[in-house]
């Protein structure tokens, strides 16, 4: 084992909120002069966390390096639901996007290793891709769960692996039937939703961060980055974005995946008690008295 030490550079008037911000995330504040400051983060690195450092890199296209020295968080952005305005399906109008948001060194050598370990409990290998609607389907490697005990074995599993993720849950749900009433020419749910989800993440990790949507093909992948930038440039974010595929099996898109459906049966049923949205509302950006609304979860309209 040895010691490495990451820095980040920020610019700009760092009042107490500075403080606040990093004493919440365990990080000493060094020093605050002439409107910048240097935040250090020590953390012990194994040669599992290398590896595991090098798979996401190959996954986002940067090399180890610049994942190293740049990434302090990094955020995997998944959908639930049909963006479309046209056609709207009464019973099912919601268009969700989920952020699963980590502290780098947390997403490498925690979460990786426990969904790896949840998949090699119920199959042999860990190249298992849990997929919502694979599960609810119970097709492919998920056929192991029309058997009950097992079924059950299996969303205990990741209702625990919710409540002690240190991943930060962050999500825009929009009501598309109640969108297209309130406006004439209602925004695109998608764009609107990337707009929310960045700015609340802006809100939580500062600059920097790196956001991994889950890629949906070329001509979509560009129109996401579009929007990004739009927010981007607006807020000054200088995030930085990325494609990952489905196929590459990134625990982090995977997480927000799963998260997307018990918050849209929570923004359904305000007073549900289904154990997944229970599990899910563990993890979910709050503020300091507890309230999700317009902090981790945004409704819309």
């Amino acid at each position: 084992m040895r010691k490495c030490v990451k820095f980040r550079l920020a610019t700009g008037l760092w009042t107490r909120g500075a403080f606040a911000w990093t004493h919440e995330r365990g990080l000493p504040l060094i020093g605050v002069s002439c409107g910048f400051a240097i935040r250090f983060n020590f953390s012990s690195k194994s040669r599992s966390d290398s590896l595991h450092s090098r798979s996401l890199a190959a996954a986002l296209n940067l090399s180890n390096w610049d994942l190293f020295f740049i990434v302090t968080y990094i955020a995997f952005i998944d959908e639930s639901g049909d963006h479309g305005m046209n056609n709207i399906d009464p019973a099912s109008p919601w268009f969700a996007l989920t952020a699963a948001v980590y502290l780098r060194e947390d997403y490498l050598s925690q979460e990786i290793p426990a969904m790896s370990r949840i998949k090699l409990d119920f199959w042999s290998h860990d190249g298992i891709i849990f997929h919502d609607y694979d599960i609810k389907k119970k097709v492919g490697p998920f056929s192991i769960l029309i058997d009950n005990d097992e079924r059950q074995r299996f969303f205990d599993a990741l209702s625990e692996q919710f409540r002690v993720t240190p991943a930060t849950i962050i999500s825009a749900v929009i009501n598309k039937d109640a969108h297209s009433r309130q406006y004439r020419d209602p925004m695109n749910p998608y764009e609107l939703c990337v707009q929310f989800v960045l700015e609340r993440i802006h809100m939580m990790t500062g600059r920097g961060t790196c956001i991994v949507f889950e890629s949906r093909g070329k001509s979509e992948d560009n129109l996401v980055r579009e929007w990004s930038n739009k927010t981007i440039a607006r807020r000054r974010c200088d995030f930085d974005i990325h494609f990952a595929k489905k196929s590459g099996n990134v625990e982090g898109l995977q997480m927000a995946d799963l998260a997307c459906q018990p918050i849209i049966h929570y923004v359904k049923k305000p007073d549900t008690d289904r154990p997944d949205w229970l599990a899910v509302k563990t993890a979910i950006r709050t503020n300091r008295h507890g309230a999700m609304a317009g902090y981790g979860l945004k409704t819309f309209p």
